[in-house]
């Protein structure tokens, strides 16, 4: 059966979640300033963290055996019996060894959890350029000579060193307040030096018009500082660009003899696989703005900002739009790796927009769902829920087969899945002109529907979760 051909990889899938959440709260040790007082103790460094690897690999196996046990009612079967069952559990461990160690090195390097749980997407996506789902031969093209066979082995080789900086605050130089617009509100009658918040001051009256352009300029402010990150923290946002790309490779490759089943709407895979990268991709770009919006509350920065004389709503908005300049980047270089590797919109400019807009709603109902749980959970016990939802929703959809070729409860799943109808809206450019999908007002309609009711509900959730934590 499936079940049984795909259980090494679910095991390693579960795995993998384990190592990432063991190197994050590493980092989270040495943000905290608590991995410092691990090295003046009298133990060598090495031991140190050779003892958090060999904790992460015991945690590994702990969960190959129980996603074994738990899998074994549903028919997953180990033919080799009790042997084969205590070597694919010493293969978990061995798998939680190498990924918590190389996961390790990334939260040394960078000293940031941001960056651990940024840079999960590639490795998890390392397991479909391999023979995790299908057998080789039913592989195609550059995709079926990879080396990697994640399935009968892993292996840590042809990991590119990572080039991380450290996340460091630059104060920006103070604007002169010569470029307000012209005003002349009353000083306020409580003091000669006011330092309370003169925006809500009963007795000044400034005019509606500067109060908006200085929402305006904090809104900019948040957005820019939520930009700059890409710059100070580069490991932190370059998996969400890169992710689409590997997802759109591995998963044509993979399924590339779907497009040969009569009636299928695409006879090119890339076709098909392309809008899935590019929403992955938009989702974590979203979700990256509750890592960082997690880093600010644990360093209490975010204690400034909600200090600071800024509506609440710009504390939602300003990640908003850095969400959305994000999207616009991994769009402009997605899209052209796509047409290269085969891609081609049938439904011209009107395909694109699309796209686009598919791209930018997922973008945004992620940026909702993940302040929403940063500003409850205000640790990064938060990283790992907002990921795994990411997968699960995107997954029982028909992010990987057409509705029709769908059965039992993921058919009846994905029936139910805004998901499904925002992925029908970016696909609609894409699939062949004869197919009933193609630019059909139904997709657009259904897609832009998802995307407005998923958008408001988790905007609402951030907003409700920012009161809370404002309390």
């Amino acid at each position: 059966s499936f079940l049984q051909f795909s259980l090494a990889a679910t095991v390693i899938q579960g795995v993998l979640f384990g190592s990432i959440s063991g190197a994050a709260a590493l980092a989270t040790d040495i943000e905290n300033k608590f991995f410092d007082r691990l090295l003046l103790a009298p133990s060598t460094r090495s031991g140190i963290v050779l003892a958090r690897i060999a904790g992460s690999a015991l945690f590994g196996a702990f969960q190959a055996a129980f996603f074994l046990l738990v899998l074994w009612p549903f028919g997953a079967t180990i033919r080799g019996g009790v042997p084969a069952f205590l070597v694919m559990v010493a293969s978990g461990g061995l798998v939680s060894l190498a990924i918590g160690a190389l996961m390790s090195s990334v939260a040394i390097r960078t000293g940031s959890a941001e960056a651990v749980q940024g840079a999960f997407p590639l490795i998890f996506i390392l397991l479909f350029f391999s023979s995790a789902f299908f057998p080789r031969e039913t592989m195609s093209g550059t995709y079926r000579k990879s080396p990697t066979s994640i399935r009968s082995r892993t292996s840590s080789r042809g990991f590119a060193r990572w080039s991380c900086t450290k996340s460091r605050w630059v104060r920006s130089p103070r604007r002169s307040s010569s470029r307000l617009p012209s005003a002349s509100p009353r000083r306020c009658s409580r003091s000669a030096h006011c330092a309370h918040d003169w925006r809500r001051c009963d007795d000044d009256r400034i005019p509606r018009r500067v109060v908006a352009y200085l929402d305006n300029r904090r809104r900019t402010g948040l957005m820019l500082r939520g930009l700059r990150t890409i710059r100070r923290m580069p490991s932190a946002f370059i998996p969400s660009v890169a992710m689409p790309v590997f997802t759109m490779i591995a998963f044509s490759g993979t399924y590339f003899a779907i497009t040969k089943i009569p009636g299928f709407p695409t006879n090119r895979s890339a076709n098909w696989f392309m809008p899935l990268g590019i929403c992955f991709g938009s989702a974590f770009s979203g979700i990256g703005l509750g890592f960082s919006t997690i880093r600010d509350i644990e360093t209490r920065f975010y204690e400034r900002l909600l200090m600071a004389p800024v509506p609440r709503r710009a504390l939602i908005v300003g990640p908003l739009f850095t969400a959305w300049s994000r999207t616009l980047i991994l769009n402009a270089f997605v899209i052209p790796m796509g047409l290269l590797l085969g891609a081609r919109f049938t439904g011209g400019i009107l395909g694109v927009l699309a796209l686009l807009t598919a791209s930018f709603g997922i973008a945004t109902i992620s940026v909702g769902w993940g302040l929403g749980l940063a500003f409850r959970f205000r640790d990064m016990r938060a990283a790992a829920i907002m990921q795994l939802t990411v997968f699960v929703v995107l997954y029982v959809s028909n992010a990987q087969m057409p509705m029709w070729l769908l059965s039992g409860w993921v058919h009846s799943a994905a029936r139910f899945n805004p998901a499904t109808n925002i992925l029908r809206l970016a696909r609609q450019g894409l699939v062949s002109s004869s197919a009933p999908d193609h630019m059909a007002w139904s997709n657009t309609w259904g897609g832009l529907a998802a995307i407005v009711v998923m958008a408001t509900v988790t905007l609402a959730f951030a907003r409700r979760g920012l009161d809370k934590l404002d309390k």
